[in-house]
C-alpha cells in the first residue's frame, strides 16, 4: 500500500503542474493585447480582436527597421516617435524595442518611462546587472518599491525556468519512486532518508507552485497623487505621492488598484499609474 501511496502522490504532482502550467505560471504580459517577439518575422499580424483590424505585417517591419537605423544614427527623437507609435498605437513590441525605449527615456531624463520600459524588458531578459541599474535609478530619485532586487530576480528566473525545474522534479520523482518500488518487492527495507527525500522535493515544489507568485505592479506616471483609504473619492488621503514610486497590486476595484504603502493598504486610481 505504501507504494501506492508514492505513486498518488507522484500523480497528484503532475495533475497540479498541468492545471498551474495553464492557469498560474503563464507569463504576465502587462498589455494583454500586445504580441512580443524578437523577430521581426514573428511579429503577429492580428491586432486586438475587439476592434476586428489586421496589421500590415511589412509596414510594421518597416518601421522597426526605420527605428532601429534612427537609434544606431543616435537620433533619438525620431526613433522613439517610431517606438512609441509601435507600441502604443500598434501595441506589438519586442524585449529589444523595450530596452532601447528605457534607454532612450533614461538618456532624456524621463526617468518614471525609463523605469517603466526597463521593468518590462526585465520580464524577459532578466539579468542582474539590469535589476541593480533599475534599483540605482529608483535610490537617485528615492522612489519606494524597487529594493526587493534579490528576490525580484530569484523569482523572475524561477518562473522563466519553471517548466523545466517541474520536468527535473518529475524526473526524479520517478526515478526514486521506482527505485523504492523495486527495493521494498526486494524485500529490503527503504532508509527513512530517501522518504523524506521524496516527500520534501514533492512538497517544497507543490507549495512553492501555489505561493512563490509575482504579484503584479504598477508605476505611478503622476507626480501629486492621492493614496486613499478606501476605493472612493470622497475618502481620507493616506499620503500624495510623486511619480515613478513602483506598487505591488493586490486586486482591482472598478477604476481603482488596490496596493500597500508603507505596510498599510491603499487604494490609487488606475488613471495615474502606468500598467
Amino acid at each position: 500500500m505504501r507504494i501506492f501511496f508514492y505513486y498518488f502522490l507522484l500523480f497528484f504532482e503532475i495533475f497540479a503542474f498541468l492545471v498551474l502550467k495553464n492557469h498560474v505560471f503563464a507569463q504576465e504580459i502587462k498589455k494583454d493585447t500586445t504580441k512580443n517577439t524578437d523577430n521581426l518575422t514573428e511579429i503577429s499580424t492580428e491586432r486586438d480582436i475587439s476592434n476586428n483590424q489586421i496589421l500590415d505585417k511589412a509596414r510594421i517591419e518597416s518601421l522597426i527597421k526605420d527605428s532601429d537605423r534612427f537609434f544606431f544614427e543616435k537620433n533619438y527623437t525620431e526613433c522613439l516617435r517610431i517606438y512609441e507609435q509601435i507600441y502604443y498605437k500598434e501595441k506589438v513590441f519586442s524585449p529589444r524595442m523595450l530596452f532601447q525605449m528605457g534607454f532612450i527615456y533614461e538618456g532624456l531624463g524621463d526617468y518614471t518611462q525609463a523605469l517603466y520600459f526597463l521593468n518590462l524588458y526585465y520580464q524577459y531578459e532578466p539579468n542582474w546587472q539590469l535589476i541593480q541599474h533599475i534599483e540605482n535609478i529608483a535610490q537617485r530619485h528615492r522612489l519606494k518599491g524597487y529594493a526587493n532586487a534579490d528576490q525580484d530576480f530569484v523569482l523572475t528566473i524561477y518562473y522563466q525556468y519553471f517548466n523545466e525545474i517541474w520536468i527535473t522534479l518529475m524526473v526524479f520523482c520517478i526515478l526514486l519512486c521506482s527505485y523504492i518500488f523495486w527495493y521494498e518487492r526486494e524485500g529490503n527495507h527503504i532508509p527513512l532518508a530517501r522518504k523524506l527525500l521524496l516527500f520534501f522535493c514533492i512538497f517544497v515544489f507543490f507549495l512553492s507552485s501555489f505561493w512563490l507568485k509575482s504579484m503584479p505592479y504598477i508605476i505611478v506616471a503622476q507626480d501629486q497623487t492621492y493614496l486613499m483609504s478606501a476605493p472612493s473619492a470622497s475618502s481620507d488621503i493616506i499620503q500624495v505621492i510623486n511619480k515613478g514610486h513602483k506598487l505591488y497590486t493586490t486586486r482591482t476595484k472598478d477604476i481603482w488598484h488596490e496596493v500597500y504603502w508603507d505596510n498599510k493598504k491603499a487604494y490609487i486610481r488606475k488613471s495615474n499609474v502606468m500598467e
